[in-house]
C-alpha cells in the first residue's frame, strides 16, 4: 500500500474530536482511520507493528488519510509523539480542537469515572494541582509548544469547540478541507450531527468496576450490562473556591494560547 499525505487530529480529549472525525470521514477524498484513535505514534505496542499495520487502517483509495488520537496532546504522560509524527512525514498537517479549559477538565474527569478509570471524588482528584493530568491536558499552549519544536505554526490549525456547532460547522469544515488539501466545497446532510452524547454515560458501581478490571473482556461486559448494574453519571459539583483554584492554575496557559493564535476565546471562563 502506498503512503498517503496525512493529517492528525491530535486532541484535545473531550473537545469534539469524535464528531470532527466523523464529519471529515464523509468527504470522498478523505480516509479516516478505523478505529478512530489508533494511538500509533504514542504507544509502543502499536508503533512496533510498523507502517504496514498503520496503512491498513485507511481506505487505500483515499487521496488523504487522517486519524484522531487525543493521547497525542497529553504530554508529559505520553512523550515522544511529536518526534514519531515528524519521522512519519514532516509535512503532516495537525488539527487541535480546544474548548473552555475548566469545562474540559470536568468532562475529562466524568469520562474517566464512566470508564471505571477514576474512583476518586472530583475534590480528591483536584486536591493537588501542581502535577495534575487533568490540568496538563487543558494546558493547550503547553501542549502546542511540544509540536512547535518540529512543526511550523502554518501546519497547525486550532479549532474551538464552538466552531463545530451546527450553525458553524460547514464554514469550519470548508477551512479544514482546504487545510488538508481536498475539495473545500464538499457538503453532506450529516455535517453537524453530533456523534458523541455524554448524557448517556453511567457511573460504575463497585460491581461495574470489578467487572471492568477483573475479567477478560470486562469493559465490553460492563458496557452491555451497564443499564442494570451502573448508576446515571452526575456532573460533579465544583465549589466556587475549587473553581477559582483551577481557573488560577490554567489562566496563564490560556492567555499564552491567545497570544500565540491571536484569538480571544471570548466564551471561556478564563
Amino acid at each position: 500500500m502506498t503512503k498517503r499525505p496525512l493529517f492528525v487530529i491530535v486532541g484535545a480529549m473531550k473537545c469534539g474530536t469524535t464528531s470532527l472525525h466523523a464529519y471529515l470521514d464523509l468527504h470522498p477524498q478523505i480516509g479516516m482511520s478505523n478505529p478512530k484513535e489508533p494511538n500509533f505514534f504514542n504507544e509502543e505496542r502499536t508503533w512496533n507493528r510498523g507502517l504496514p499495520w498503520f496503512y491498513g487502517l485507511f481506505d487505500p483509495a483515499a487521496d488523504v488519510w487522517g486519524e484522531s488520537s487525543t493521547n497525542y496532546t497529553k504530554f508529559p504522560r505520553f512523550a515522544g509523539v511529536v518526534e514519531k509524527i515528524h519521522h512519519y512525514d514532516p509535512a503532516t498537517r495537525l488539527i487541535y480542537v480546544v474548548r473552555d479549559p475548566v469545562a474540559r477538565v470536568v468532562s475529562h474527569y466524568m469520562t474517566n469515572v464512566a470508564h471505571a478509570n477514576e474512583a476518586r471524588t472530583f475534590d480528591e482528584a483536584m486536591a493537588d494541582l501542581s502535577d495534575n493530568h487533568y490540568l496538563h491536558t487543558s494546558r493547550y499552549h503547553a501542549q502546542l509548544t511540544q509540536y512547535l519544536r518540529l512543526f511550523p505554526m502554518e501546519q497547525i490549525r486550532v479549532v474551538e469547540l464552538g466552531e463545530l456547532s451546527p450553525e458553524n460547522v460547514r464554514a469550519t469544515l470548508r477551512g479544514l478541507f482546504a487545510f488538508v488539501g481536498v475539495d473545500a466545497d464538499f457538503d453532506h446532510p450529516d455535517l453537524g450531527v453530533v456523534k458523541h452524547d455524554s448524557s448517556k454515560k453511567r457511573r460504575p458501581t463497585s460491581v461495574g468496576r470489578a467487572i471492568t478490571h477483573g475479567m477478560p473482556g470486562g469493559k465490553f461486559v460492563r458496557y452491555t450490562l451497564s443499564p442494570l448494574i451502573d448508576k446515571p453519571l452526575q456532573k460533579p459539583v465544583v465549589t466556587p473556591a475549587l473553581r477559582r483554584r483551577i481557573e488560577d492554575a490554567l489562566r496563564p496557559d490560556a492567555d499564552a494560547l491567545r497570544a500565540l493564535t491571536g484569538r480571544t476565546f471570548s466564551t471561556w471562563s478564563i
